[in-house]
């Protein structure tokens, strides 16, 4: 028989949560990926928080750790050994969020400057190739049950992402997008807080054909439009860092890499870099809730939205 403990390990996310008088830490373990995120809802008493991630990251066998901070927490998240892997403009609707990781394994990996800087080169000229202009593509609003079950189904693709949450509470919308009726459809999810403004988007699949890429490309643009009508500032999202095509892919769409998570995904049995692709909304003050939800349901999971 399993034990609540088992049930609770087979979540793809696991919550971890310290909460004293001095700290209040809740940590989000992916074993998927072999990362933890740490929200941090008290700032100062880093002595107590690096001992508690310490402990957690020796027991679970931790590959990083990493936590979104506003910039007057970063130097002290450096002095707990985190190094500032990014930044997310507008994040915090009127401040910008600064990644900071630790990779517990292998803590001395060096970032690959002039090879980031080679593929972003090569990634731009691929992304003026992409002709999005002209393009038609067919896209339908989905269900949360159906677009979780179709990332089971891929037809032989490489996933990208199962779409596991990122923060705690957020809500979710989804989206199918395909060249043509009737073709293989992508997926694109993004997760939502309204009370910071924020957006992260993720693909299902990485496109094969120029036409794949002109309806991934489209569907991102729709879901931004739609997440700007919802008063949405600032769009994130990330890619794997050795992708050219998904590099141009994100160029085309309008973000800008402002990042590099290193050693951020599991694949096989070593560890990735991520790109980091932000894209600012809207200014704080001038969004456009014209469409104010009504009686949304929680996580998006019991009907789909319409674009």
């Amino acid at each position: 028989m399993a034990t609540k403990t088992d049930l609770k390990r087979r979540e793809p996310i696991e919550q971890i949560i310290l909460r004293t008088d001095q700290v209040f830490l809740c940590l989000l373990l992916s074993r998927r990926h072999n990362h933890v995120r740490i929200i941090d809802f008290r700032t100062g008493n880093f002595p107590i928080k690096k001992d508690f991630i310490a402990s957690i990251a020796q027991r679970e066998g931790i590959h990083k750790a990493f936590t979104l901070v506003e910039r007057d927490e970063v130097s002290g998240w450096q002095r707990l050994g985190f190094l500032k892997e990014g930044t997310i403009p507008g994040y915090y609707k009127r401040s910008d969020a600064f990644v900071m990781g630790k990779v517990f394994n292998d803590p001395t990996v060096p970032l690959n400057r002039a090879l980031d800087d080679k593929l972003v080169a090569v990634a731009k000229k691929l992304a003026k190739e992409m002709a999005v202009a002209t393009a038609q593509c067919h896209m339908r609003a989905l269900h949360q049950e159906e677009a979780l079950s179709r990332a089971q189904r891929v037809n032989g693709r490489r996933t990208l992402t199962s779409f596991d949450p990122f923060g705690r509470h957020g809500l979710r919308l989804w989206l199918a997008v395909a060249p043509t009726r009737g073709a293989q459809e992508n997926v694109i999810s993004t997760e939502f807080q309204d009370c910071f403004g924020n957006a992260r988007l993720e693909l299902l699949f990485a496109p094969r054909t120029a036409e794949e890429q002109a309806a991934a490309i489209l569907g991102l643009r729709t879901m931004m439009n739609e997440l700007q009508n919802r008063g949405i500032v600032a769009a994130f999202a990330t890619s794997r860092a050795d992708d050219e095509g998904l590099t141009a892919l994100f160029l085309a769409a309008g973000f800008r890499k402002t990042g590099k998570l290193v050693g951020h995904l599991r694949d096989g049995e070593g560890y990735i870099d991520e790109i980091l692709w932000t894209r600012k909304l809207a200014t704080p003050g001038e969004e456009r809730p014209d469409r104010p939800e009504k009686g949304a349901p929680p996580n998006g999971a019991d009907r789909p939205e319409k674009f």
